[in-house]
Protein backbone atom coordinates (compact mmCIF):
# COMPACT_ATOMS: atom_id res chain seq x y z
CA UNK A 1 0.00 0.00 0.00
CA UNK A 2 3.09 2.48 0.92
CA UNK A 3 4.55 1.49 -2.28
CA UNK A 4 1.49 2.47 -4.23
CA UNK A 5 0.44 5.98 -2.38
CA UNK A 6 4.25 6.90 -3.81
CA UNK A 7 3.52 5.96 -7.10
CA UNK A 8 -0.09 7.68 -7.17
CA UNK A 9 1.37 10.91 -5.33
CA UNK A 10 3.33 12.32 -8.04
CA UNK A 11 3.12 15.64 -9.54
CA UNK A 12 4.21 17.13 -13.08
CA UNK A 13 8.32 17.56 -11.49
CA UNK A 14 8.24 14.18 -11.14
CA UNK A 15 6.20 12.79 -14.04
CA UNK A 16 8.77 14.37 -16.31
CA UNK A 17 12.32 12.36 -14.22
CA UNK A 18 15.31 12.56 -15.28
CA UNK A 19 14.96 15.46 -17.62
CA UNK A 20 13.66 17.74 -15.35
CA UNK A 21 16.78 18.32 -13.42
CA UNK A 22 18.81 20.87 -15.57
CA UNK A 23 16.06 23.08 -14.40
CA UNK A 24 14.50 22.55 -10.94
CA UNK A 25 16.89 24.48 -9.18
CA UNK A 26 15.96 27.75 -10.87
CA UNK A 27 11.96 26.24 -10.39
CA UNK A 28 12.94 25.71 -6.92
CA UNK A 29 11.76 29.23 -5.18
CA UNK A 30 8.32 29.14 -6.62
CA UNK A 31 7.37 25.86 -5.29
CA UNK A 32 6.84 27.53 -1.85
CA UNK A 33 7.16 26.39 2.14
CA UNK A 34 5.77 28.19 5.05
CA UNK A 35 4.55 32.04 4.85
CA UNK A 36 6.87 34.09 4.55
CA UNK A 37 8.70 37.07 3.29
CA UNK A 38 8.46 36.00 -0.33
CA UNK A 39 3.95 35.45 0.40
CA UNK A 40 3.63 39.22 1.97
CA UNK A 41 4.91 40.03 -1.23
CA UNK A 42 2.69 38.90 -3.79
CA UNK A 43 0.05 39.60 -1.33
CA UNK A 44 0.99 43.18 -1.04
CA UNK A 45 1.48 43.42 -4.87
CA UNK A 46 -2.30 42.47 -5.59
CA UNK A 47 -3.54 44.18 -2.43
CA UNK A 48 -2.01 47.33 -4.00
CA UNK A 49 -2.78 46.76 -7.32
CA UNK A 50 -6.71 45.97 -5.96
CA UNK A 51 -7.19 48.97 -3.79
CA UNK A 52 -5.40 51.17 -7.25
CA UNK A 53 -8.24 49.86 -9.74
CA UNK A 54 -11.34 50.06 -7.37
CA UNK A 55 -10.75 52.97 -4.30
CA UNK A 56 -13.19 55.30 -6.17
CA UNK A 57 -15.98 53.10 -5.18
CA UNK A 58 -15.31 53.86 -1.21
CA UNK A 59 -16.52 57.60 -1.91
CA UNK A 60 -19.73 56.42 -2.87
CA UNK A 61 -23.02 55.96 -1.19
CA UNK A 62 -23.05 51.86 -1.31
CA UNK A 63 -26.36 51.23 1.04
CA UNK A 64 -28.37 50.84 -1.96
CA UNK A 65 -25.64 48.35 -3.14
CA UNK A 66 -27.02 45.77 0.03
CA UNK A 67 -30.30 46.24 -0.16
CA UNK A 68 -30.84 42.65 -1.20
CA UNK A 69 -29.68 41.45 2.58
CA UNK A 70 -31.95 42.33 5.05
CA UNK A 71 -29.51 40.90 7.98
CA UNK A 72 -26.51 43.31 6.34
CA UNK A 73 -29.47 46.15 6.59
CA UNK A 74 -30.87 44.87 10.23
CA UNK A 75 -27.01 45.32 11.69
CA UNK A 76 -26.56 48.75 9.75
CA UNK A 77 -29.78 49.97 11.68
CA UNK A 78 -28.44 48.66 14.51
CA UNK A 79 -24.80 50.75 14.07
CA UNK A 80 -26.70 54.06 13.48
CA UNK A 81 -29.27 53.90 16.14
CA UNK A 82 -26.99 52.63 18.90
CA UNK A 83 -23.15 53.72 18.18
CA UNK A 84 -24.15 56.30 15.51
CA UNK A 85 -22.48 55.05 12.44
CA UNK A 86 -24.45 56.39 9.57
CA UNK A 87 -25.68 53.44 7.07
CA UNK A 88 -23.20 55.21 4.36
CA UNK A 89 -20.17 54.91 6.54
CA UNK A 90 -20.84 51.47 7.60
CA UNK A 91 -21.31 50.13 4.09
CA UNK A 92 -18.22 51.68 3.10
CA UNK A 93 -16.48 49.81 5.76
CA UNK A 94 -17.40 46.49 4.82
CA UNK A 95 -17.32 47.08 1.11
CA UNK A 96 -13.19 48.39 1.70
CA UNK A 97 -12.89 45.06 4.05
CA UNK A 98 -14.83 42.63 1.88
CA UNK A 99 -12.92 44.03 -1.74
CA UNK A 100 -9.54 44.55 -0.85
CA UNK A 101 -9.88 41.09 0.99
CA UNK A 102 -10.89 39.44 -2.43
CA UNK A 103 -7.59 38.96 -4.04
CA UNK A 104 -5.75 37.93 -0.67
CA UNK A 105 -8.64 35.14 0.45
CA UNK A 106 -8.59 33.91 -3.41
CA UNK A 107 -4.50 33.53 -3.15
CA UNK A 108 -4.14 32.34 0.15
CA UNK A 109 -7.05 29.00 -0.98
CA UNK A 110 -4.99 28.71 -4.55
CA UNK A 111 -1.73 28.54 -2.61
CA UNK A 112 -2.91 26.25 -0.11
CA UNK A 113 -4.50 23.48 -2.75
CA UNK A 114 -1.51 24.16 -5.14
CA UNK A 115 0.85 22.75 -2.50
CA UNK A 116 1.85 26.11 -1.54
CA UNK A 117 2.92 27.33 -5.07
CA UNK A 118 3.17 30.93 -4.50
CA UNK A 119 3.49 31.68 -7.91
CA UNK A 120 0.10 29.97 -9.16
CA UNK A 121 -1.67 31.55 -6.61
CA UNK A 122 -0.39 34.94 -7.30
CA UNK A 123 -1.28 34.81 -11.50
CA UNK A 124 -4.90 34.09 -10.44
CA UNK A 125 -5.26 36.47 -7.63
CA UNK A 126 -3.89 38.85 -10.52
CA UNK A 127 -6.62 37.54 -13.09
CA UNK A 128 -9.25 38.14 -10.50
CA UNK A 129 -8.77 41.57 -9.55
CA UNK A 130 -7.34 43.14 -12.92
CA UNK A 131 -9.64 44.86 -15.32
CA UNK A 132 -11.98 42.23 -17.19
CA UNK A 133 -12.05 42.90 -20.63
CA UNK A 134 -15.01 40.35 -21.13
CA UNK A 135 -17.08 42.76 -18.82
CA UNK A 136 -15.93 46.26 -20.02
CA UNK A 137 -12.67 46.50 -18.37
CA UNK A 138 -14.68 46.53 -14.82
CA UNK A 139 -13.76 43.98 -12.28
CA UNK A 140 -16.11 41.51 -11.48
CA UNK A 141 -16.73 41.73 -7.97
CA UNK A 142 -16.71 45.48 -8.79
CA UNK A 143 -19.38 45.43 -11.19
CA UNK A 144 -21.58 42.99 -8.49
CA UNK A 145 -21.44 45.84 -6.49
CA UNK A 146 -22.62 48.71 -8.43
CA UNK A 147 -25.37 45.77 -10.02
CA UNK A 148 -26.77 46.12 -6.36
CA UNK A 149 -25.57 42.55 -5.65
CA UNK A 150 -22.66 44.05 -2.93
CA UNK A 151 -23.78 41.12 -0.29
CA UNK A 152 -22.85 38.45 -3.11
CA UNK A 153 -19.66 39.88 -3.16
CA UNK A 154 -19.06 40.56 0.04
CA UNK A 155 -19.86 36.76 0.65
CA UNK A 156 -17.91 35.81 -2.11
CA UNK A 157 -14.90 37.80 -1.13
CA UNK A 158 -14.67 35.40 1.76
CA UNK A 159 -15.43 31.60 0.88
CA UNK A 160 -12.31 30.81 -0.70
CA UNK A 161 -10.11 31.49 2.50
CA UNK A 162 -13.53 30.09 4.50
CA UNK A 163 -12.99 27.32 2.02
CA UNK A 164 -9.79 26.40 3.75
CA UNK A 165 -11.37 25.85 7.51
CA UNK A 166 -13.91 23.35 6.23
CA UNK A 167 -10.88 21.32 3.91
CA UNK A 168 -9.13 21.24 7.44
CA UNK A 169 -12.09 20.19 9.41
CA UNK A 170 -12.89 17.61 6.07
CA UNK A 171 -9.50 16.21 6.81
CA UNK A 172 -8.52 15.92 10.40
CA UNK A 173 -12.69 16.43 12.32
CA UNK A 174 -11.23 19.07 14.96
CA UNK A 175 -14.75 19.89 16.74
CA UNK A 176 -13.47 23.28 17.28
CA UNK A 177 -13.35 23.99 13.56
CA UNK A 178 -16.51 22.25 12.95
CA UNK A 179 -18.36 24.62 15.12
CA UNK A 180 -16.71 27.42 13.33
CA UNK A 181 -17.39 26.44 9.73
CA UNK A 182 -21.09 25.24 10.86
CA UNK A 183 -21.00 28.95 12.00
CA UNK A 184 -19.81 30.33 8.56
CA UNK A 185 -21.79 27.91 6.40
CA UNK A 186 -25.13 29.64 8.79
CA UNK A 187 -23.74 33.33 8.50
CA UNK A 188 -23.29 33.01 4.53
CA UNK A 189 -26.73 31.61 4.26
CA UNK A 190 -27.88 34.18 6.26
CA UNK A 191 -26.06 37.70 4.81
CA UNK A 192 -26.70 35.95 0.67
CA UNK A 193 -28.71 33.13 -0.03
CA UNK A 194 -27.28 33.10 -3.46
CA UNK A 195 -23.93 32.92 -1.82
CA UNK A 196 -24.71 30.06 0.00
CA UNK A 197 -26.14 28.01 -3.34
CA UNK A 198 -22.61 28.77 -4.32
CA UNK A 199 -20.83 27.68 -1.44
CA UNK A 200 -22.79 24.15 -1.57
CA UNK A 201 -21.14 23.90 -4.89
CA UNK A 202 -17.44 24.93 -3.30
CA UNK A 203 -17.86 22.30 -0.66
CA UNK A 204 -19.03 19.76 -3.16
CA UNK A 205 -16.04 20.03 -5.30
CA UNK A 206 -13.36 20.21 -2.12
CA UNK A 207 -15.30 17.20 -0.86
CA UNK A 208 -14.60 15.39 -4.38
CA UNK A 209 -11.02 16.34 -3.94
CA UNK A 210 -10.86 15.12 -0.60
CA UNK A 211 -12.48 12.07 -1.32
CA UNK A 212 -10.24 11.19 -3.75
CA UNK A 213 -7.17 11.22 -0.76
CA UNK A 214 -8.96 7.95 0.92
CA UNK A 215 -11.36 8.25 3.52
CA UNK A 216 -13.87 8.82 0.75
CA UNK A 217 -16.46 7.91 3.70
CA UNK A 218 -16.15 9.98 6.86
CA UNK A 219 -15.03 13.14 4.65
CA UNK A 220 -18.40 12.82 2.87
CA UNK A 221 -20.59 11.93 6.38
CA UNK A 222 -18.41 15.26 7.75
CA UNK A 223 -19.13 17.67 4.68
CA UNK A 224 -23.12 16.81 5.40
CA UNK A 225 -23.36 16.99 8.60
CA UNK A 226 -21.59 20.25 8.50
CA UNK A 227 -23.84 21.25 5.84
CA UNK A 228 -26.93 20.34 7.54
CA UNK A 229 -25.97 22.22 10.75
CA UNK A 230 -25.20 25.21 9.10
CA UNK A 231 -28.88 25.10 7.56
CA UNK A 232 -30.55 24.48 10.50
CA UNK A 233 -28.78 27.35 12.82
CA UNK A 234 -29.98 29.67 10.00
CA UNK A 235 -33.41 28.31 10.15
CA UNK A 236 -35.01 30.76 12.55
CA UNK A 237 -33.80 33.39 10.33
CA UNK A 238 -35.53 31.54 6.85
CA UNK A 239 -38.49 29.94 8.29
CA UNK A 240 -40.94 27.91 6.94
CA UNK A 241 -42.92 31.07 5.71
CA UNK A 242 -40.61 32.79 4.14
CA UNK A 243 -39.54 29.88 2.76
CA UNK A 244 -42.52 28.94 0.81
CA UNK A 245 -43.67 32.66 0.14
CA UNK A 246 -40.02 32.74 -1.62
CA UNK A 247 -40.69 29.56 -3.81
CA UNK A 248 -44.33 30.00 -4.47
CA UNK A 249 -43.15 33.44 -6.79
CA UNK A 250 -43.64 32.71 -10.36
CA UNK A 251 -40.29 33.74 -11.68
CA UNK A 252 -38.64 31.74 -9.39
CA UNK A 253 -40.75 28.61 -10.06
CA UNK A 254 -40.17 29.07 -13.63
CA UNK A 255 -36.66 29.04 -13.20
CA UNK A 256 -36.69 26.17 -11.08
CA UNK A 257 -38.53 23.83 -13.74
CA UNK A 258 -36.20 25.02 -16.31
CA UNK A 259 -33.47 23.97 -14.68
CA UNK A 260 -34.47 20.78 -13.32
CA UNK A 261 -36.02 19.86 -16.74
CA UNK A 262 -32.24 20.28 -17.87
CA UNK A 263 -30.66 17.89 -15.63
CA UNK A 264 -31.62 14.62 -17.15
CA UNK A 265 -29.63 15.25 -19.94
CA UNK A 266 -26.37 15.25 -17.66
CA UNK A 267 -26.99 11.77 -16.41
CA UNK A 268 -25.43 9.78 -18.78
CA UNK A 269 -22.43 11.92 -18.41
CA UNK A 270 -21.76 11.76 -14.73
CA UNK A 271 -20.87 8.51 -14.66
CA UNK A 272 -18.30 8.96 -17.55
CA UNK A 273 -16.93 11.29 -16.05
CA UNK A 274 -16.71 9.73 -12.29
CA UNK A 275 -14.38 7.02 -13.67
CA UNK A 276 -11.98 9.67 -15.63
CA UNK A 277 -11.75 11.46 -12.31
CA UNK A 278 -11.32 9.11 -10.23
CA UNK A 279 -8.29 7.37 -13.15
CA UNK A 280 -6.46 9.92 -13.23
CA UNK A 281 -6.73 12.28 -9.70
CA UNK A 282 -7.12 9.37 -7.58
CA UNK A 283 -4.38 9.41 -4.20
CA UNK A 284 -2.78 12.00 -6.31
CA UNK A 285 -2.72 14.61 -3.93
CA UNK A 286 -0.36 17.01 -5.87
CA UNK A 287 -2.43 16.77 -8.60
CA UNK A 288 -5.32 17.90 -6.11
CA UNK A 289 -5.04 22.19 -7.95
CA UNK A 290 -5.64 20.71 -11.38
CA UNK A 291 -8.96 18.70 -10.13
CA UNK A 292 -10.24 21.72 -8.12
CA UNK A 293 -9.57 23.72 -11.16
CA UNK A 294 -10.77 22.33 -13.46
CA UNK A 295 -14.07 20.96 -12.25
CA UNK A 296 -15.14 24.10 -10.77
CA UNK A 297 -14.56 25.74 -14.05
CA UNK A 298 -16.24 23.10 -15.94
CA UNK A 299 -19.56 23.10 -13.53
CA UNK A 300 -19.53 27.18 -13.72
CA UNK A 301 -19.05 27.56 -17.50
CA UNK A 302 -21.29 24.86 -17.93
CA UNK A 303 -23.98 26.65 -15.09
CA UNK A 304 -23.51 30.22 -17.14
CA UNK A 305 -24.29 28.64 -20.06
CA UNK A 306 -27.18 26.58 -19.52
CA UNK A 307 -28.74 29.86 -17.06
CA UNK A 308 -28.10 31.67 -19.80
CA UNK A 309 -29.87 29.41 -22.76
CA UNK A 310 -32.76 29.12 -20.69
CA UNK A 311 -33.04 32.93 -20.06
CA UNK A 312 -33.24 32.83 -16.44
CA UNK A 313 -34.18 36.02 -14.64
CA UNK A 314 -34.17 37.29 -11.17
CA UNK A 315 -31.74 36.13 -8.33
CA UNK A 316 -30.88 33.10 -10.65
CA UNK A 317 -29.74 35.04 -13.65
CA UNK A 318 -26.68 34.25 -15.52
CA UNK A 319 -24.72 37.57 -14.84
CA UNK A 320 -24.80 36.80 -10.84
CA UNK A 321 -22.54 33.89 -11.50
CA UNK A 322 -19.78 36.05 -13.53
CA UNK A 323 -18.15 36.22 -10.11
CA UNK A 324 -17.54 32.67 -9.61
CA UNK A 325 -16.88 32.12 -13.28
CA UNK A 326 -13.95 34.37 -13.29
CA UNK A 327 -12.77 33.23 -10.06
CA UNK A 328 -12.63 29.72 -11.48
CA UNK A 329 -11.22 30.61 -14.58
CA UNK A 330 -8.50 32.55 -12.86
CA UNK A 331 -7.45 29.68 -10.78
CA UNK A 332 -7.51 27.03 -14.12
CA UNK A 333 -5.63 29.39 -16.25
CA UNK A 334 -3.43 29.95 -13.43
CA UNK A 335 -2.60 26.22 -12.78
CA UNK A 336 -2.28 25.19 -16.94
CA UNK A 337 0.14 28.14 -16.95
CA UNK A 338 2.45 26.36 -14.23
CA UNK A 339 1.89 23.17 -15.64
CA UNK A 340 3.09 24.46 -19.17
CA UNK A 341 6.01 26.15 -18.09
CA UNK A 342 7.26 22.70 -15.64
CA UNK A 343 6.56 20.61 -18.58
CA UNK A 344 7.88 22.68 -21.16
CA UNK A 345 10.91 24.54 -19.70
CA UNK A 346 12.02 21.58 -17.70
CA UNK A 347 11.45 18.55 -20.22
CA UNK A 348 11.39 19.61 -23.40
CA UNK A 349 13.49 22.95 -23.80
CA UNK A 350 15.93 22.31 -20.92
CA UNK A 351 16.74 18.69 -22.68
CA UNK A 352 16.86 19.77 -26.51
CA UNK A 353 18.41 23.09 -26.26
CA UNK A 354 20.37 23.01 -22.73
CA UNK A 355 19.59 25.49 -19.75
CA UNK A 356 20.97 28.74 -21.71
CA UNK A 357 18.14 28.98 -24.11
CA UNK A 358 15.75 27.72 -21.81
CA UNK A 359 16.35 30.89 -19.45
CA UNK A 360 15.99 33.14 -22.11
CA UNK A 361 12.74 31.93 -23.77
CA UNK A 362 11.80 31.56 -19.91
CA UNK A 363 12.87 35.03 -19.33
CA UNK A 364 11.60 36.63 -22.55
CA UNK A 365 7.72 35.20 -21.72
CA UNK A 366 7.61 35.85 -18.18
CA UNK A 367 9.03 40.08 -19.58
CA UNK A 368 6.37 39.94 -22.05
CA UNK A 369 3.65 38.47 -19.40
CA UNK A 370 4.23 41.20 -17.22
CA UNK A 371 3.85 43.88 -20.18
CA UNK A 372 0.61 42.32 -20.74
CA UNK A 373 -0.43 43.18 -17.08
CA UNK A 374 1.18 46.11 -16.65
CA UNK A 375 -1.04 47.55 -20.25
CA UNK A 376 -4.57 46.08 -19.14
CA UNK A 377 -4.35 47.23 -15.66
CA UNK A 378 -3.15 51.44 -17.45
CA UNK A 379 -5.88 50.90 -19.48
CA UNK A 380 -8.88 49.14 -17.25
CA UNK A 381 -7.82 51.51 -14.31
CA UNK A 382 -9.08 54.63 -15.94
CA UNK A 383 -12.13 52.64 -17.91
CA UNK A 384 -13.19 51.42 -13.87
CA UNK A 385 -13.08 55.05 -12.41
CA UNK A 386 -15.14 56.69 -15.29
CA UNK A 387 -17.72 53.91 -14.74
CA UNK A 388 -17.68 54.16 -10.58
CA UNK A 389 -17.41 57.68 -11.23
CA UNK A 390 -20.65 58.17 -13.42
CA UNK A 391 -22.52 55.42 -13.08
CA UNK A 392 -25.23 55.01 -10.26
CA UNK A 393 -26.35 51.73 -8.36
CA UNK A 394 -29.24 49.86 -9.72
CA UNK A 395 -30.67 46.82 -8.97
CA UNK A 396 -29.84 44.46 -12.32
CA UNK A 397 -31.37 41.71 -10.24
CA UNK A 398 -34.95 41.03 -8.88
CA UNK A 399 -34.81 42.85 -5.39
CA UNK A 400 -37.86 41.53 -4.06
CA UNK A 401 -37.42 37.69 -4.96
CA UNK A 402 -34.33 37.67 -2.60
CA UNK A 403 -35.64 35.55 0.88
CA UNK A 404 -36.46 38.76 2.96
CA UNK A 405 -36.17 37.09 6.21
CA UNK A 406 -35.80 39.11 9.78
CA UNK A 407 -35.91 37.96 13.61
CA UNK A 408 -38.10 36.34 15.35
CA UNK A 409 -41.95 37.04 14.58
CA UNK A 410 -43.60 36.09 17.33
CA UNK A 411 -47.16 36.84 15.03
CA UNK A 412 -46.33 34.07 13.39
CA UNK A 413 -45.28 30.62 14.45
CA UNK A 414 -43.66 29.18 11.74
CA UNK A 415 -41.07 31.70 13.21
CA UNK A 416 -41.32 30.47 16.67
CA UNK A 417 -40.59 27.41 16.19
CA UNK A 418 -37.74 27.60 13.79
CA UNK A 419 -36.09 30.28 15.91
CA UNK A 420 -36.81 27.00 19.25
CA UNK A 421 -35.21 24.19 16.73
CA UNK A 422 -31.56 26.83 16.12
CA UNK A 423 -31.62 27.05 19.66
CA UNK A 424 -31.91 23.62 20.94
CA UNK A 425 -29.80 22.30 17.69
CA UNK A 426 -26.85 25.42 18.63
CA UNK A 427 -26.76 23.54 22.21
CA UNK A 428 -26.72 20.46 20.60
CA UNK A 429 -23.53 20.95 19.15
CA UNK A 430 -21.94 22.84 21.67
CA UNK A 431 -22.58 19.48 23.54
CA UNK A 432 -21.03 17.48 20.55
CA UNK A 433 -18.12 19.40 20.60
CA UNK A 434 -17.55 19.29 24.39
CA UNK A 435 -17.81 15.47 24.97
CA UNK A 436 -15.18 14.91 21.76
CA UNK A 437 -14.22 12.39 20.70
CA UNK A 438 -16.52 9.94 22.02
CA UNK A 439 -19.78 11.78 20.08
CA UNK A 440 -17.94 12.24 16.99
CA UNK A 441 -17.06 8.67 17.31
CA UNK A 442 -21.08 7.84 17.75
CA UNK A 443 -21.71 9.85 15.15
CA UNK A 444 -19.28 8.17 12.52
CA UNK A 445 -17.36 11.52 12.22
CA UNK A 446 -14.05 10.24 12.67
CA UNK A 447 -11.49 7.96 11.65
CA UNK A 448 -10.95 4.81 13.23
CA UNK A 449 -7.06 4.02 13.13
CA UNK A 450 -7.67 1.42 9.99
CA UNK A 451 -8.35 3.68 7.85
CA UNK A 452 -5.81 6.08 9.05
CA UNK A 453 -3.28 3.52 7.97
CA UNK A 454 -5.37 2.94 4.45
CA UNK A 455 -5.52 6.78 4.10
Amino acid sequence: METEDIRRGIDFASRIGETAKPLRRPFKWWEGGRLGNRTLLFLGIVWVLNLIIIHPIFWKDLTSAYASSSYLLLISSFFENFLKIPQNIFFTIITFFSLGFAPISLYLFVRKIAMRNEVTAFIAALIYILPNPFLGNIPVLLDSVMKGDGAHAMMLSFIPLFLLYVQTFLATGVPVIFLMCTMGVATIFIISPFSGLNLLIFIFVLVLAEALQGNSRVKTARAIFLLISGVVLSFYWYYPSVVVGFFSQKHVQSSIDSIVNFLPILIPFVPLVGVLAFLIFDRREKLRSIFVSLTLFLIYLFLFWIVSGLGVAGEFAAERYLPEVILSISFFIATNIIAVIEIGFNRLLAKKYGKSLSYAVFYSVAFIGLALVVITEFQGVNVTHQYIQNGGFFNYFNKAAELRAGLVDFGDISSIFATIVSVVFFVYLLHLVKNYPANFNRAGLSIKEPELQQG
